[in-house]
């Protein structure tokens, strides 16, 4: 299986599956102010790592690693994460590739049978609960700016959110694809109600950011077929 390409530049994963955020660097064609290693000391991406790595609902084995001679790599969220903090237009073109590197791993598994089927809709259930411990954050959050709607149907009010937004009318009878996108999508949400508690925005903002993260990324992954030529 090749590595993940993003505009056009492999992007090299180590030994622990972690993607190398200086291949994304060089990807982005971007300044030296956007290297991954000044990325690395701002506050908030102390942060993020932390979660992540200890976080209540912490699935992860590792999160980040930096080696002098390769780079820096990352697992899954800190490259959207790092994506996000380089430009809006390179974090879409990382979804976008991340997404399609996802669906061929998936039908590589599907060449293997139903056991492997499990295995990605166990991960994806595993995946869901650091969007789950962030969810309840915002609730909380939500909840101390006077919210008394949000702590009691929030949970349902996101998942709804993300079904709708991706046509899923069932979760139990969604195909592998679809729970990667379930999956992607909640990683996306979680990752804006968090910047949007960071920043300290309203609870109704940072609900209406995270739909709009959601939709911007069912838009691109949903796109309709093209039309045959006659």
């Amino acid at each position: 299986m090749k590595n993940l390409t993003v505009l056009n530049t492999e992007i090299r994963t180590n030994e622990a599956g972690l993607f190398s955020l200086t291949d994304l660097w060089k990807a982005s064609q971007t300044r030296d102010v956007k290297k991954p290693y000044r990325w690395m000391r701002l506050k908030r991406t102390q942060e993020l790592i932390s979660e992540l790595k200890t976080g209540k609902n912490n699935y992860l084995s590792e999160v980040i690693k930096t080696d002098k001679k390769a780079g820096s790599f990352g697992c899954p969220e800190v490259v959207i994460a790092y994506a996000m903090f380089i430009s809006p237009v390179f974090e879409v073109e990382v979804i976008r590739s991340y997404l399609k590197h996802a669906q061929k791993l998936l039908r590589m598994a599907d060449q293997h049978g139903k056991a492997e089927w499990q295995q990605n809709r166990a991960l994806g259930k595993l995946t869901r609960e650091f969007y789950t411990d962030t969810t309840q954050k915002f609730l909380e959050y939500a909840a101390a700016q006077g919210s008394r709607n949000y702590p009691v149907h929030g949970f349902t009010m996101l998942t709804n959110m993300v079904n709708k937004s991706l046509q899923i009318d069932s979760r139990e009878a969604a195909t592998e694809s679809q729970l990667h996108l379930i999956a992607t999508a909640e990683h996306i949400s979680a990752l804006a109600l968090a910047r949007g508690m960071k920043d300290g925005f309203a609870y109704k903002k940072i609900y209406t950011d995270a739909k709009n993260k959601v939709d911007d990324f069912s838009e691109m992954v949903l796109l309709p077929e093209p039309t045959a030529p006659y």
